[in-house]
């Protein structure tokens, strides 16, 4: 929780989430686990926040996706999981993650941002109004156009618009570079 003075423990408490969204790779499904330990809300684990890269295999070095972005089995994540459930035994939802093996290091930095797009369109029908996205720099990056560091938080508003969905930053750690152009 490093970045905010006293760590992040108080804003979380005081946004008082309804639902958690992570990443399926473990260092952000802990992350959730570890923040919102005694929270009753669900975490949901959702493949379209996984890191976003433009080439996982960095030039063919690594086939089968560079170690740390690959991810882990399905079968392994829930392992895991279990192993280490929430004090509060609220659910972990891990039904959005499809196949044993959910990361393709092959897909296509476009498909990589249909896939958030396809995210943003998801986050906006969802019933509840105050959800926490756990994941990683580039993914908050292409999402927000905000140049995030490590401990750092953006609340925004999902504005609905005529063709897609808006986020609009509201609150942020004080380091944070809003409105970065990629």
């Amino acid at each position: 929780y490093g970045g905010v003075r006293g760590g992040l423990r108080h804003i979380l408490e005081e946004f008082k989430a309804q639902v958690v969204v992570t990443s399926p790779l473990s260092r952000s499904v802990q992350t959730a686990i570890v923040a919102f330990d005694q929270d009753l809300c669900p975490v949901i684990v959702n493949p379209a926040l996984k890191e976003l890269k433009k080439d996982y295999t960095f030039n063919g070095r690594f086939p089968q996706g560079k170690p740390g972005c690959s991810g882990i089995p399905l079968s392994s994540l829930r392992s895991a999981i279990s192993r280490h459930p929430r004090a509060s035994g609220a659910v972990i939802d891990t039904s959005l993650l499809e196949e044993e093996v959910w990361f393709d290091p092959h897909q296509t930095h476009q498909e990589q941002l249909d896939r958030l797009e396809a995210f943003t369109h998801w986050l906006a029908n969802r019933p509840e109004d105050r959800i926490v996205v756990v994941s990683h720099g580039g993914v908050l990056r292409q999402l927000l156009r905000t140049e995030l560091g490590h401990g750092q938080y953006v609340i925004t508003e999902l504005q609905k618009g005529k063709t897609k969905p808006k986020f609009v930053v509201v609150q942020f750690s004080s380091g944070v570079q809003p409105y970065v152009e990629n």
